[in-house]
Parts: C-alpha cells; sequence; structure tokens
C-alpha cells in the first residue's frame, strides 16, 4: 500500500505533501518541495502504485540537479486538476516512467524547460509524459507544451506516451490531449503515441515529428 506515514529515505527533506497516496486520500502536492519528497518516496521506496493529485501551478526549476528534475518512476492515478507542472528537465526519462496496470493520467499541462535528449538505450520507448503505459489505461486532457526539443538517438518517442500495449491483454485509452513539442528520433515517433495500440481520439498535435 502506498502510505508516506513513516521516516525513510524518501522523507529525509521533511516536506511531505498531505494525504495518503490511496485513492481515497491521493497525495496533494502542491509546491516544488512536496514534489521532489514524492519523486524519492517512489522511486527510491517503490511505491509504484501511489494516487497523486496536483494542488495548483507548481514550478520545479529549484529542485533541479545538474540539468535534471526526477521523474516519478510509476503511479496508479496522476490527475493534474487543471494545473500545469512548470520547469521539469528530463534526461533520462519523461514525466512518468510507467503507468501502473490500468492507471490513469488526466488534466494535466506539462510544460518542460529546456531540451530533452534521451539516452540511446536500445530500443527503449520514451515518451515526455509517459515513457511507458504498455500495461494499459486512461490518459485524458493532458498538454505537453514550450519545450523547444525531444530527441532520441534510438527507441520510440512519443509525445504523450512512447510504449502503449503490445496485445491484446491491454487497453490504452488517450484522449483530449495535445502535443505542441517537436519530436526527432528514429524507429516509432509519433506527436501521441510512438508505438503500440491504444484507442486514441479527440487528440491533436501541433509540431513537427521527425523519424529515420
Amino acid at each position: 500500500m502506498c502510505l508516506l506515514t513513516v521516516v525513510t529515505a524518501s522523507a529525509l527533506n521533511g516536506t511531505k505533501p498531505s494525504g495518503q497516496g490511496t485513492e481515497s486520500s491521493p497525495f496533494i502536492i502542491t509546491k516544488a518541495e512536496e514534489y521532489l519528497d514524492l519523486a524519492e518516496y517512489i522511486n527510491i521506496d517503490r511505491h509504484y502504485d501511489c494516487y497523486v493529485k496536483l494542488g495548483n501551478r507548481i514550478n520545479l526549476r529549484s529542485i533541479a540537479s545538474n540539468g535534471s528534475t526526477p521523474h516519478l518512476e510509476s503511479v496508479k492515478s496522476f490527475d493534474g486538476q487543471g494545473h500545469s507542472i512548470w520547469g521539469f528537465q528530463g534526461t533520462h526519462m519523461g514525466f512518468i516512467g510507467q503507468l501502473a496496470e490500468g492507471g490513469t493520467v488526466s488534466d494535466l499541462t506539462l510544460s518542460p524547460s529546456s531540451d530533452f535528449t534521451f539516452p540511446d538505450n536500445g530500443t527503449v520507448g520514451y515518451g515526455v509524459l509517459i515513457s511507458d503505459a504498455s500495461k494499459g489505461g486512461t490518459v485524458k486532457g493532458c498538454t505537453i507544451e514550450w519545450v523547444p526539443t525531444v530527441m532520441v538517438p534510438n527507441g520510440y518517442l512519443g509525445g504523450i506516451v512512447g510504449v502503449g500495449p503490445q496485445s491484446d491483454a491491454y487497453s490504452l485509452v488517450i484522449h483530449d490531449c495535445v502535443n505542441k513539442v517537436p519530436l526527432y528520433g528514429v524507429d516509432a515517433v509519433g506527436g501521441i503515441l510512438g508505438r503500440g495500440t491504444a484507442n486514441i481520439y479527440r487528440c491533436t498535435n501541433y509540431i513537427d515529428i521527425k523519424g529515420t
């Protein structure tokens, strides 16, 4: 269960978000320091099934280190509630690494602050918002904007989702999403979805997509 109630490696900075990380009591993120605490809790302590809501617009530039902002390795639900996250700087992963099985990301605007250049890790999928949604779920009402360029030397690249389900065992729905980020890569490159299957509707890509 996803409960941020004990002092662990993830709570060293002492800025714990409110809530318990459950469906009935999600974590509420209202400032960058709370986001950092959450990222450490998820990534270091491996709590991959958390429910998270964004309480207001936040800017992550203040917590960047060596040109990178911590991503969220995995979540069950991230509800932006119509707010935006500014200043995310990705160097090895998108904002959310993997969407937990049947999870949801909704009503979020992500405005990164610099170019992304993902590493060459073979045929790995990268997404600016979600890198891996291969276990299905729903992504709705999300917008990616502002970052000048996203590049990947190898692998699959998507503005909203890098890799979707590869079989009929899982179902991914993406709707009412917008990509405004130029994407440059090899293999499968898409403004909404890089590779895989998904039911996509009412989504728009406004910018250049180039693959080799």
